[in-house]
């Protein structure tokens, strides 16, 4: 009887995932059985399924091995809570609210899911919300200016140090290829690879000293050494994009998610909170609730001064 309310639960909660799902994520298929006939099914799956996060759900469970170990833990559990039919644990007073507690939580978030789902608007009414924000909130998408450089980093600062850089900005002054030498002789590994190229960055992102000069060079113009807590920095600035807006393209993405998001948590908290309102809390019920808690605490416990 029990297998057939967790198929009849996991059923429900299929169709609630909307019909593009395969059909073993509809109508169950067995995918594991104990020796004494105890099954588990597809949709069994289906509904532990719930607790992955939705945006990875489909990937996981995309996997076989994923789903030998589900398959393995939901079978046992199952097994295992068969044996407690038997041994009549149902009819146990605390089990039977365990049981209760546990139905509302599956129905009450599939209730919130629905509601979410619901108030979820179409794409193009979503993609305009999201240009509202765009627009009605500039300050968000606005970027300071940047500048890219590139370095060629000598460790240490020492008389051997402050030489050998010497020795490269006079190659550099010379015509050398900065990118060359960079691979050649920077102690930034991840950086000389790329022939010193650091990308682009904004203020605060790098040590003051090389912040400093790279933000004070003209497009092309390479530094003398200079010194910071890693050692002496020769370094080019290669280009400069202006302070400005980001593009609504570039910021898109993350809009329609922002908006499909919190259109969710709305129609959420309203289904909550219209619940809520119809809570009555009784408050001598408690205290003799708290009392009958507080005869279980050790009388050395007890004697403790609270936290």
């Amino acid at each position: 009887m029990r297998s057939f309310r967790l198929a009849g639960v996991a059923a429900a909660l299929a169709l609630c995932l909307g019909a593009a799902h395969a059909d073993s994520l509809q109508q169950p298929i067995v995918v594991g059985t104990s020796a004494a006939g105890v099954q588990v099914t597809s949709l069994d799956l289906v509904a532990d399924a719930q607790r992955i996060p939705p945006e990875v759900r489909a990937q996981l469970q995309s996997r076989t091995k994923n789903l030998e170990q589900q398959v393995s833990n939901l079978l046992a559990r199952r097994i295992v809570a068969q044996q407690a039919l038997e041994q009549g644990l149902d009819k146990d007073p605390v089990v039977q609210a365990a049981l209760q507690v546990a139905r509302d939580r599956v129905l009450s978030d599939m209730m919130l899911e629905r509601a979410d789902a619901a108030a979820r608007p179409s794409a193009e009414q979503v993609e305009g919300l999201a240009r509202n924000i765009y627009i009605a909130q500039p300050q968000r998408f606005e970027v300071p200016e940047q500048v890219q450089a590139r370095h060629i980093l000598i460790s240490g600062t020492d008389a051997a140090a402050r030489a050998k850089a010497h020795q490269i900005s006079k190659e550099l002054a010379a015509g050398a290829d900065f990118a060359a030498l960079a691979k050649e002789h920077s102690a930034d590994t991840g950086s000389a690879q790329r022939g010193g190229d650091l990308g682009f960055f904004g203020k605060g992102r790098m040590v003051p000293e090389f912040e400093t000069t790279a933000f004070a060079l003209k497009d092309g113009q390479i530094s003398d050494p200079v010194e910071s807590q890693f050692g002496l920095h020769i370094i080019q600035r290669t280009a400069t994009k202006p302070a400005g807006k980001q593009p609504f393209e570039e910021v898109r993405a993350a809009l329609i998610k922002e908006v499909a998001d919190g259109l969710g948590r709305d129609a959420r908290a309203a289904l909550a909170n219209k619940a809520k309102a119809q809570v009555q809390v009784q408050p001598q019920a408690l205290e003799t609730v708290a009392g009958d808690y507080a005869k279980q605490i050790p009388a050395e416990e007890q004697a403790k001064p609270a936290q």
